[in-house]
């Protein structure tokens, strides 16, 4: 009998910076959960053509994706966001408000402590697979740091993926692309959303349609 494997895909958004110029003012990470028996290949191979996703580029319109028109982008994430939500996958995002921390330690312990909370209130669903496996790309050591504690804690067999680069999986650029939707989820929550980006979606249009199918497949 062939193996049952669980992908786990990490991403975050934000920086560990505080009380700089220029530090994000959320910060937040996603995993995106995809049982390796429930084939993917013909939705992948529908978004061949398109480019890496990146969702907050192609919002914010920064590179590689300055130069294209907001009609060009509107499509692309709207690409995005029809790909993501025909995946048989689900997904669960973490988002604090970096300003209710005293500093990143104390956002790091909050972030152990809820991560650690989470796979252990769902270890019915992990311990159902042979291994689970943890992709990331380690883009922030300190994000790095509490994954492998968290995980190294968990009741179930586990085990991180080596030399993970997001261009090269597709279900990496999903879990981008979540964040930024739960990101823009909590700034419209917090009204401190840019007029940038309520130019590029529309509130009632996010809500009714991106925001609610998405979280059809989030795990409480």
């Amino acid at each position: 009998m062939d193996k049952r494997i669980l992908s786990i895909f990490v991403d975050e958004s934000g920086d560990d910076g505080f009380n700089k110029i220029g530090s994000s003012e959320y910060y937040l990470f996603t995993m995106v959960f995809h049982d390796q028996g429930k084939s993917i290949k013909s939705i992948v191979d529908k978004i061949a053509h398109l480019p890496c996703f990146h969702a907050g580029p192609i919002l914010r319109k920064e590179k590689p994706f300055e130069n294209e028109d907001p009609i060009t982008r509107k499509k692309l994430f709207q690409s995005i966001f029809v790909f993501a939500s025909s995946l048989p996958v689900e997904w669960v995002s973490f988002v604090y408000k970096k300003k209710d921390f005293v500093d990143y330690l104390t956002l790091q312990r909050r972030i152990f402590r809820d991560l650690k909370d989470f796979l252990y209130s769902h270890e019915d669903l992990f311990s159902e697979f042979d291994d689970n496996v943890i992709y990331y790309d380690k883009g922030q050591h300190k994000l790095s740091s509490v994954l492998n504690l968290a995980f190294a804690e968990a009741p179930f067999p586990n085990c991180f993926h080596n030399d993970v680069r997001p261009d090269s999986y597709r279900l990496f650029q999903v879990a981008d692309f979540v964040s930024t939707i739960r990101l823009l989820e909590r700034k419209w929550a917090d009204n401190t959303i840019t007029s940038f980006e309520r130019k590029f979606i529309d509130e009632k249009h996010f809500k009714n349609v991106y925001l609610r199918t998405l979280k059809r497949k989030a795990i409480k």
